[in-house]
C-alpha cells in the first residue's frame, strides 16, 4: 500500500528527531526504515531528514526548508522590460529560433541591418 502525498511529510516529522540525535549505526537503521516506509531512495531520504525544518533566508525573508512541499523562487530583477522582450522574441522568431549562443553573436549585425533598412525607408 502506497502512502498518500501528505503522509510522507508526517512520517518525516516523526522520524527527523530520532535521526538527528542518533549515532551512525542508529541513523543507518532509521534510514532503512524510512526508505522502506516512504519509498524514497536513500540519497533523497538523507537529504529530507537532514534539511527538515531548516531555516534559510531567501530574498530577505526567512523560509523553512524541508517541511513544505514547494520551494520559493528567487526574486531576481528583470533584465529587459516587456517592450524589449517582445522585440527580442520577434527577432528570435525571424532567425528561426536559433540558440542563444548564436543569437548573441549575430545580434549586433542584425540590429545594424534593421536600422539601415528603417532609415532608408525601403521597409
Amino acid at each position: 500500500m502506497r502512502l498518500t502525498r501528505k503522509q510522507p511529510h508526517a512520517v518525516t516529522a516523526v522520524t527527523v528527531q530520532r535521526y538527528r540525535q542518533g549515532s551512525k549505526k542508529v541513523k543507518q537503521q532509521i534510514l532503512d526504515e524510512f526508505c522502506e516506509t516512504t519509498g524514497y531512495c536513500r540519497g533523497y531520504a538523507r537529504y529530507v531528514l537532514r534539511n527538515h525544518g531548516r531555516q534559510v533566508w531567501l530574498g530577505g525573508k526567512r523560509t523553512i526548508v524541508g517541511d513544505v512541499g514547494k520551494r520559493q523562487q528567487r526574486q531576481k530583477p528583470r533584465v529587459y522590460d516587456e517592450q524589449v522582450l517582445s522585440q527580442l522574441l520577434k527577432l528570435w522568431e525571424l532567425l528561426n529560433y536559433v540558440c542563444g549562443k548564436r543569437l548573441v553573436a549575430i545580434m549586433p549585425e542584425l540590429i545594424a541591418k534593421l536600422a539601415r533598412l528603417l532609415n532608408s525607408k525601403v521597409w
